[in-house]
């Protein structure tokens, strides 16, 4: 009988249960609920809970979880420490990977002002702890980017199945399905009973509507990646991510959100132009014919089963941003304009600002005006920064890869012009920081180039 030594067990397990966290992730990225509540520091029930309490998600244990068993590794790897310390290295040496860390310090100074240091402190922690998500997904990408490119799609494109399926349900019942359980959300009172915008296992249809937005580009890098692999089987290889891809568009409709569905369309605009560009003669007026029939189908998809034929009610009344607060709170100091409240604090200045008001109060809509009033202009500058600076990828269109996956950061950028959901909920700034991983590992690792 062969033994194994236990330097043997750590090469193999260490990095399984990396890679094993890797593809949870954004399984269960979109589930914002069941949470388990660190600490109730706001008892004001005019502000969501979200704001007010300190709180651990699913995704938040996978995260720890995960640099856990990167600590053990770190430990018991030598070459493992060398491996993780070039990529570190290689992100925190370019400007992009500058200012990401210097926002997590930034928004640790902020502690020092916030009227809630509890508050402020645990989003820094949560920051922190989601930029070393970042790294280790790029390392993991580096090392073996094949496998760990695989298993992350699998993760994220079987959570969307899930959650696109339990949403083209709920629109089919025209109600929840009763899976509170599963951390399903009731009807919201104040929605509409004309139609029923689907929330999956998501807290908000907003939100679904973000995760699938990346589960749609999670398709088209897979299909991409497949083509680069058996470039000789054609199309052929098509077949399944589109296949997915269609259920991923549905769920998206299912939705109705008009910010996930806008990023989506403008996000698309750089691949089409680039294949219109490469494509030509037939398989130019197939994409052509392709992109408007698609189009087509999605509108009377949406319009249809999803609204019912009540698309004024949902498309053409007016979004509420609720910037006046917000706004409010940004003008009303020189402090508050330059450097903000602190991370967290924007509601509890709010509420401050409206007490004795029997009113539901929530953040702006727009990321980066929610940036400013809790980070100030600093941390506003350096998060915009960072993402410009990712869409340098487009300008690349011989690392197919990064190319598409650039494409989802345009999506996420536009998506947070008309929501804060990427930045303001933690579940998803794990989802936003994953997806910036898997943009960092393939611009650092071969597997990104034609």
């Amino acid at each position: 009988m062969t033994s194994v030594s236990p330097s043997t067990v750590d090469e193999r397990t260490l990095p399984s249960l990396q890679n094993a966290a890797v593809m949870a992730l954004p399984f269960i990225g979109a589930v914002s609920s069941p949470r388990l509540v660190l600490q109730t520091i706001l008892t004001d029930p005019r502000i969501p809970e979200d704001f007010r309490l300190a709180t651990l998600s699913l995704p938040d244990i996978v995260v720890i979880g995960l640099l856990v068993v990167t600590l053990a590794r770190l430990i018991s790897d030598v070459p493992y420490r060398a491996h993780l310390g070039t990529t570190v290295r290689q992100i925190f040496s370019q400007g992009i990977g500058i200012a990401l860390l210097l926002l997590a310090g930034w928004m640790l100074v902020g502690v020092l002002w916030a009227q809630h240091p509890v508050l402020a402190g645990a989003g820094a922690i949560h920051y922190a702890a989601a930029l070393g998500l970042m790294v280790i997904v790029a390392d993991r990408l580096r090392e073996s980017p094949n496998a760990v490119l695989t298993g992350a799609l699998l993760g994220l494109l079987a959570g969307a199945m899930v959650h696109a399926g339990v949403a083209l349900l709920q629109v089919i019942k025209q109600n929840p399905l009763g899976l509170e359980w599963l951390g399903e959300v009731r009807r919201f009172l104040y929605e509409t009973t004309t139609f029923y915008r689907a929330p999956g296992l998501s807290m908000h249809p907003n939100y679904l509507g973000g995760y699938l937005l990346l589960a749609l580009w999670g398709c088209v890098l897979w299909a991409s990646k497949r083509l680069q692999l058996s470039p000789e089987k054609g199309l052929r290889t098509l077949v399944l991510p589109l296949i997915i891809g269609i259920g991923c568009a549905v769920g998206l409709l299912s939705t109705a959100s008009r910010g996930a569905m806008l990023a989506a369309a403008i996000s698309a605009i750089p691949l089409v132009r680039m294949l219109l560009v490469s494509l030509k003669g037939r398989m130019r007026t197939l994409l052509i014919i392709s992109v408007g029939a698609a189009g087509v189908i999605a509108l009377i998809v949406l319009f249809v089963v999803v609204l019912r034929g009540d698309v004024i009610t949902r498309l053409f009344t007016a979004r509420e941003f609720f910037f006046e607060d917000s706004w409010a709170v940004i003008q009303s100091s020189p402090r508050n304009l330059l450097i903000g409240v602190g991370e967290n604090n924007l509601m509890a200045a709010v509420a401050a600002m409206r007490l004795g008001e029997m009113v539901n109060l929530l953040p702006v809509h727009i990321v980066y005006v929610y940036q400013w009033a809790t980070l100030g202009l600093p941390g506003m500058i350096l998060f915009g920064f960072a993402l410009v600076g990712m869409l340098r990828g487009l300008r690349q269109p011989n690392q197919r890869l990064l190319f598409v996956w650039t494409c989802a950061i345009v999506g996420i950028a536009v998506a947070s012009f008309v929501d804060n959901y990427y930045w303001a909920i933690p579940p998803h700034r794990d989802l936003l920081l994953w997806a910036f991983g898997l943009w960092w590992g393939l611009r650092l690792s071969p597997v990104s180039a034609a």
